[in-house]
């Protein structure tokens, strides 16, 4: 084994076990035992839950579906989606929940053909929207528990920081987006000698994905569906998050739905920190911190959290199956082209 994959080895191991010991402490911390909460959930209640997430997943999937076309990239809805269940397997692999991110860009090269630097271009930005839509979610979450947050823990008020700071690298990020032909423009009397010393290849990626981002610029609307989706895809992680707390027994205390929009949005803010593998342990540890902030019992804020783990890890097993699927039919087909050459 070589130095580099060996301190690769060395990362995904101490990032692997950073995440069980998060997992791990919300389970001790509150006395729950995973087994016997999940014999005895309502399993009619957990199953909507599991397809709630479903949901969510197959509303990013068309997003990404719909900004390929956007940019002229037409691959078939089935394809977009295969692609997106294996780069969701592999978010389990790979610390933060980006991992999958440079799966499908590798998996990209071979179905987009010459369209490549469009459809590369695509996988960054579908993930700046999925970011956008969670940080207006958040928003309007923080806005619907301000008496909560005020009388929360420091740590609460330490997340709201975070959130801030997100939402003005974001607002930054879009004004940049579209003032980008005026500073271009601006700045093409100094750049355009380094320009034109680039190589040929490298200068018609340039091209292509300065084309991608005209035809995006061009169309706002399109940009505001796109972002649409996208808070629709986290209302529904919400909604799959307020069922797992109705499916789950202790006492007769009821989660409102205000606080599970605050917990599910602030959490998968934190699990995108590529810390642990799909964010694993950080979004338990936040989660389970809001149910408490929010009065839940202590045995719900942390049966909760662990449940979602376990529903996000089946959708994300779901993906190894497409991903077995994946190199089983290109076995196939390499088998069927070995026969005809002979």
């Amino acid at each position: 084994m070589t130095r580099t994959k060996a301190l690769k080895a060395l990362r995904a191991g101490i990032s692997l076990a950073v995440a069980l010991a998060l997992v791990g402490w919300v389970v001790v911390s509150t006395g729950i035992e995973p087994v016997k909460v999940l014999a005895s959930v309502d399993h009619r209640i957990f199953a909507a839950a599991f397809l709630c997430y479903g949901v969510g997943f197959l509303t990013a999937s068309w997003r990404w579906f719909l900004l390929l076309r956007h940019i002229r990239v037409h691959m078939p809805f089935l394809t977009v989606l295969r692609l997106a269940l294996i780069g969701l397997f592999f978010n389990l692999l790979v610390p933060g929940g980006v991992g999958g991110d440079v799966i499908k860009m590798v998996y990209l090269r071979r179905e987009s053909a010459d369209r490549y630097p469009q459809a590369l271009l695509t996988v960054l930005l579908d993930r700046l929207m999925g970011l956008a839509g969670l940080l207006v979610v958040s928003i309007v979450a923080v806005g619907l528990n301000t008496a909560m947050i005020a009388g929360g823990p420091k740590e609460l008020r330490g997340l709201l920081a975070v959130v801030a700071l997100a939402s003005l690298a974001g607002l930054l990020g879009g004004l940049l987006f579209f003032l980008w032909p005026w500073i271009s423009r601006w700045g093409s009397r100094w750049s355009g000698s380094l320009h034109a010393r680039l190589p040929l290849g490298v200068r018609m990626v340039i091209a292509k994905t300065t084309d991608a981002l005209d035809l995006l610029r061009a169309e706002p609307l399109k940009l505001l569906g796109l972002l649409l989706l996208s808070i629709i895809g986290h209302l529904t992680s919400t909604a799959g998050m307020y069922l797992v707390a109705r499916a789950t027994s202790f006492g007769a205390f009821e989660l409102p739905f205000a606080p599970c929009l605050l917990a599910t949005q602030l959490s998968n803010l934190v699990a995108a920190v590529p810390l642990t593998p799909g964010g694993l342990g950080g979004r338990d540890l936040v989660m389970s911190l809001l149910l408490r902030a929010a009065g839940a019992p202590q045995q719900l804020a942390g049966a909760v959290p662990v449940l979602v783990t376990m529903l996000l890890v089946a959708w994300s097993l779901i993906g190894g199956l497409a991903l077995l699927w994946e190199r089983g039919s290109r076995m196939a087909a390499a088998g069927m082209a070995d026969d005809a050459s002979n």
